[in-house]
């Protein structure tokens, strides 16, 4: 990687004598470092989620899922323009089909062209060859940006989908483009499909906390902010904001009468 991200990248390990290194040991060194990628990416390590895949993919690069993680994450990062170069390079790696692949490609085009008619069609065109949960996942995610459809309606769809590992990737990088864009009410409910599924993660139950804040619903954030700190009870982002929530200056009946009025408007 370059620029600001060059420094992510780690050295490769010593070369050992590959006759004394057994397949079994080279697969379980890459699960053990993607285990820690994926426990880093979903407590919104997102840097050290990055670090720790780049030395996988030094490795080994025909690993699909570590790349799809890789451009994810730097979504997460807002980092546009290196998910695009990354994601050119991916293509010379992988060409044939892959739907996950794809599916970057979609999201992509949509956090960077915004080309809606090219979208529909590729997306009209992905379909036909292989419909998977991960395309209604993107769709979701082109609904919530580009239509006035309820969060109700579409959080039900997403309820409905029998997901993967690799599609909670994916669903976890929307909730944090979405809540980039600041649609507050679409993220809360992608929020309780991740907690549903990861109940005893503490940096969702952070990020459903921040966005109660962000809607005005304080006593809700609060609520959600102390089970994020009896998960983790060191989480010093859980700790501010409760602090801030605590000694927030706005009158309380007023965020009340804002929040139900105003559903829309926000902190």
């Amino acid at each position: 990687m370059t620029d600001r991200f060059k420094f992510l990248e780690i050295p490769s390990e010593p070369k050992r004598d590959k006759r004394k290194r057994s397949s079994y040991s080279e697969k379980s060194l890459i699960e053990k470092y993607f285990e820690k990628a994926i426990e880093n990416y979903f407590s919104g390590n997102f840097v050290e989620a990055l670090r720790t895949l780049s030395r996988i993919s030094q490795e080994k690069q025909n690993l699909i899922d570590v790349w799809v993680l890789k451009i994810l994450t730097l979504l997460c990062l807002q980092n546009k323009r290196q998910a695009i170069k990354l994601y050119s390079n991916v293509l010379t790696i992988f060409k044939n089909f892959n739907i996950y692949i794809e599916s970057i490609g979609l999201l992509l085009t949509l956090r960077e062209n915004r080309d809606i008619k090219y979208f529909l069609k590729r997306l009209s065109d992905i379909q036909k060859k292989e419909d998977n949960p991960i395309l209604h996942i993107i769709r979701f995610y082109f609904l919530v940006s580009y239509s006035k459809i309820s969060s109700k309606k579409l959080y039900k769809k997403l309820q409905e989908l029998k997901l993967s590992q690799i599609d909670y990737f994916f669903l976890f990088a929307i909730l944090h483009l979405i809540i980039q864009e600041k649609k507050y009410h679409h993220a809360l409910s992608i929020t309780d499909i991740l907690i549903n599924e990861f109940e005893e993660n503490y940096y969702l139950f952070y990020l459903k906390g921040l966005l109660n804040y962000k809607v005005y619903a304080d006593k809700k954030a609060l609520k959600f902010i102390e089970i994020c700190l009896n998960l983790n009870p060191k989480f010093q982002k859980a700790r501010d904001l409760r602090a801030k929530i605590k000694n927030s200056y706005f009158p309380g009946l007023l965020k009340i009468i804002l929040s139900r009025i105003f559903p829309f408007i926000t902190r």
